[in-house]
């Protein structure tokens, strides 16, 4: 699925959750790849936020995958659409918007 034109130096996912008890007593929430590295590391609270935080964290590789085949789908509906219609200048502005956000991961 992945847009062949774009090539991500992230650490390859997919990625998992996993809680941890550290020795000084704290409890922490810490994400790892398949091959056991550890991406990040998050100190838990009394609420569940963190947990939400790292799974939103371990998505971020198949996100990004996702956004990248949308990017590859919207380009080529840019070149389909009638110009200057609402629906071309919607697509367009989806393309940028997905473009920007791709870019922020780079």
């Amino acid at each position: 699925m992945a847009n062949s034109s774009t090539s991500s130096a992230h650490t390859p996912g997919p990625w998992s959750v996993e809680r941890e008890d550290g020795l000084d007593g704290w409890k922490g929430i810490s994400v790892f790849s398949d091959a056991k590295l550890r991406i990040a590391n998050l100190v838990m609270q009394l609420d569940n936020k963190e947990m939400v935080n790292a799974r939103l964290i371990a998505a971020a590789p198949e996100l990004l995958e996702v956004l990248e085949y949308c990017c590859g789908l919207l380009a080529e509906q840019i070149k389909f659409a009638p110009v200057g219609t609402v629906a071309s200048k919607q697509v367009i502005d989806a393309h940028k918007l997905v473009t920007s956000v791709i870019a922020k991961a780079a």
